[in-house]
Formats: structure tokens, sequence, C-alpha cells
């Protein structure tokens, strides 16, 4: 006989999970090694393209949004939960809308998000002064799952 499902997983980063008003762009990675799904990633005005997270050059100001898995574009070799894009690969980058990333530590829906300047992790807790950088324009919009993925909402264009 079958089953009724009673709870949902988010699903993997970078999967864009609403889709309604998303705006997503692609951008060249720059960065000297590889950028996963549900990434927060930067503009290098340098090189003229994006990188993930670095506490030295990395701000609210050059903030882009987050890489997302658009299956007919992303690179075909890797697993869902294992994508990445490589050095120089186009990058489909979510600027505006809904999308599942992978978060360390969950407060509540609609939270803020920040990213951990040791490592460039996700939560949704400040933490101490000076430990964390805030997403002005993200909010947690689901629970963590047991995965701990979960939905956040961009809900304006940071950059461009």
């Amino acid at each position: 006989m079958g089953k009724t499902l009673t709870k949902f997983r988010n699903g993997w980063a970078g999967k864009v999970s609403r889709s309604i008003d998303n705006v997503i762009e692609s951008f060249r990675n720059v960065s000297l090694g590889d950028i996963g799904f549900g990434v927060p990633v930067f503009w290098d005005s340098t090189n003229k393209g994006i990188i993930p997270y670095d506490s030295a050059t990395c701000t609210m100001d050059n903030f882009v949004g987050f890489t997302v898995n658009i299956g007919d574009k992303s690179p075909e070799n890797y697993s869902e939960d294992a994508g990445k894009f490589t050095t120089k690969d186009p990058v489909e980058v979510i600027t505006r809308g809904c999308v599942i990333v992978d978060i360390g530590n969950y407060t509540a829906e609609g939270a803020a998000v920040y990213i951990k300047k040791s490592d460039g992790t996700l939560t949704s807790s400040a933490g101490e002064a000076g430990t964390t950088v805030q997403i002005t324009n993200a909010i947690t919009r689901t629970a963590r799952d047991s995965n701990h993925m979960i939905e956040i909402v961009l809900k304006n264009r940071n950059f461009m």
C-alpha cells in the first residue's frame, strides 16, 4: 500500500525554489577555484566577474547573489548535491527571488541571513560583533530541514 508524505525536504543547495519573480543572470567565474551551488557571490571589479566570499575584499556593496543550478545550463557532470562551477565557467546567479541554501545556524522564519567572516558559511544568527556580514536584502523563508537546507528570499537586486 502507498504512503503519504507528511514532511517535505527543502531540496538541494542552489535550487531555485519559486520562479514567478526570480531574476537569474550569467557571470564569469574569475576566482582561482571552484564555486559550489547555493553560494553567495560577489563582483570582482578588477577581473570583471564573480568570486565567492573573501573577507578581505567582499562587502555588501559588491554582493551579487547566490549561484544556482539551472538544469539546462549548469555543468552536466556533477551530481545535485556536489555541484560546482570551475574557473572561467559561466555561472548562473540569482539576484532576486527564492533559492535553497545550506545554512549552519537557524533561528526563525523571516530572520536575517549572515555570512561568517571566518569561513564564508551562512547563518541566521549575527554572532559576536564583527564576526559576520549581513546580507541586507535576504531573509529566511522556511525552516531548516534535516540536511541544513533552507529557502531564502532575495527581496531586491543589490548590485546590478
